[in-house]
């Protein structure tokens, strides 16, 4: 990603001018762990993905012990989906509600886990299931996001558990 196109996203988005958003000169870092860094990719703004993180989200994040950058661009539309559902009928988003219609899984074949709507539930949202084609040109890091920190990467999960 250049500079410019960072600076485009960043006001398309309204990302805030505090936070200390960096283009990585290795392409390749999108897909290793840095301490403190946050991996953005362009396509989960497109999918929902809205900066600072919302308490919902990070409250997802931590529940199920994900790093963000470890969740697939198309689980935004799951998690701000749902939250935006919830404000709208009235309703306190929580986690317990949240796995009502929605579970974890890993992404088969790739690093990461994505989510799903449940398999015995009404669907929330239309299944996005579009491929994210180029995403290692598509991305940006932010170092230290205000009030959260993200947890270590992960390879596993005890889906059972989590869901």
């Amino acid at each position: 990603m250049h500079s410019h196109k960072l600076a485009q996203l960043a006001k398309e988005y309204a990302i805030p001018g505090e936070l200390d958003l960096e283009i990585p000169a290795d392409p390749r870092s999108a897909t290793m762990s840095q301490p403190g860094y946050f991996v953005v990719f362009q396509d989960a703004l497109e999918h929902g993905l809205r900066l600072p993180l919302p308490p919902f989200a990070i409250t997802v994040l931590r529940h199920y012990q994900i790093h963000p950058s470890m969740l697939q661009a198309q689980s935004w539309g799951f998690i701000l989906g749902f939250l935006v559902r919830c404000l709208e009928a009235g309703a306190v988003p929580t986690i317990g509600l949240f796995k009502e219609f929605h579970t974890v899984a890993p992404t088969p074949k790739k690093r990461g886990f994505h989510f799903k709507s449940g398999v015995s539930c009404p669907k929330l949202l239309e299944e996005n299931t579009k491929s994210v084609k180029h995403w290692r040109k598509k991305y940006f890091l932010i170092k230290n996001i205000p009030g959260f920190t993200p947890c270590p990467w992960a390879d596993s999960l005890d889906i059972g558990r989590l869901n």
